[in-house]
């Protein structure tokens, strides 16, 4: 590719897209700028070059302040030229001034990610096309390199759950171990909390007919009345898991370590906040929680 690809002049109106948005997948260089600033003319093409050099791991986005004075401002850009390195959607690094070609190197490579990273990416993007099993193999190569990376922890349990309906539940214990690495505060984070829900509830706790008519004939078994909550969790009959698991914790809302109440928050998480089982259920379990 030719440095243009790396290389892109912005506007105030595209910065949120082409910068807070795209950091997410991509670090991004904000070089503010102005084309009477004699520095700015030293620092542009030392920029310009690093991004070649770099191939894509991080872009470069160029602002004219002349042209873009209230976000220069927003970013308290009071000295040009001014760089700011975005990841994850916010300004990690700055550098105020024309720097020399090794600060900005270092500067540069702060801001991009591991190998673990681009592996976890790339894993994805196999994943998104259909290539499973060599989107696992990558996974696991990213995991390899940083058996900490968020993304592959997250991806890897994702493509467990999603891709393997009838997983054993010793796979989906296992997809629970890498979201439970997944660290605190992190991007992932919350899609993590998300895919363990979804997780939780494809436990297979036993036939549902079985349960039914095991409760039938003892309608007090607080255990009985638990596994077909979960059960019905499991076979998506969402409305008739959370009545059984609301009565659970009406008669006992300890038992089992409240895992009734661990399981009715996990299909909330699942459904969504604005789903009705969620609005529904979640004012009755409040309401028995708090009287």
């Amino acid at each position: 590719m030719t440095i243009e690809s790396w290389v892109e002049s912005l506007t105030e109106d595209q910065f949120p897209d082409l910068v807070i948005t795209r950091s997410h997948n991509i670090p991004i260089v904000v070089d503010f700028w102005a084309p009477w600033c004699g520095p700015c003319r030293t620092l542009g093409p030392l920029l310009e070059k690093l991004a070649n050099e770099f191939s894509g791991k991080f872009i470069l986005a160029k602002v004219n302040v002349d042209e873009a004075q209230d976000l220069a401002q927003q970013y308290k850009v009071q000295s040009i030229p001014t760089i700011l390195g975005f990841w994850q959607g916010k300004p990690l690094k700055e550098a105020v001034g024309a720097q020399p070609e090794t600060i900005l190197r270092e500067f540069i490579s702060d801001l991009i990610p591991g190998k673990a990273w681009f592996l976890a990416r790339e894993a994805k993007e196999l994943a998104d096309s259909g290539h499973l099993n060599a989107a696992e193999e990558a996974f696991r190569k990213s995991l390899g390199e940083n058996p900490n990376e968020p993304s592959a922890l997250l991806g890897l349990a994702k493509l467990i759950s999603e891709s393997e309906p009838e997983a054993k539940d010793e796979k989906l214990s296992a997809a629970l171990e890498l979201l439970e690495r997944i660290p605190f505060g992190t991007p992932e984070q919350k899609d993590a909390e998300r895919v363990a829900a979804i997780i939780r509830t494809k436990a297979s706790v036993g036939d549902t007919q079985q349960l039914k008519n095991a409760l039938r004939e003892n309608p007090k078994d607080l255990q009985i009345r638990l596994d077909l909550g979960l059960a019905l969790a499991s076979e998506k009959h969402y409305q008739e898991a959370l009545e059984n698991l609301l009565e659970v914790i009406r008669q006992n809302r300890l038992f089992s370590e409240e895992a009734a109440r661990k399981r009715m928050l996990d299909i909330f998480e699942l459904l969504g906040p604005n789903h009705e089982l969620t609005e529904h259920f979640r004012k009755e379990l409040a309401r028995l929680l708090f009287r």
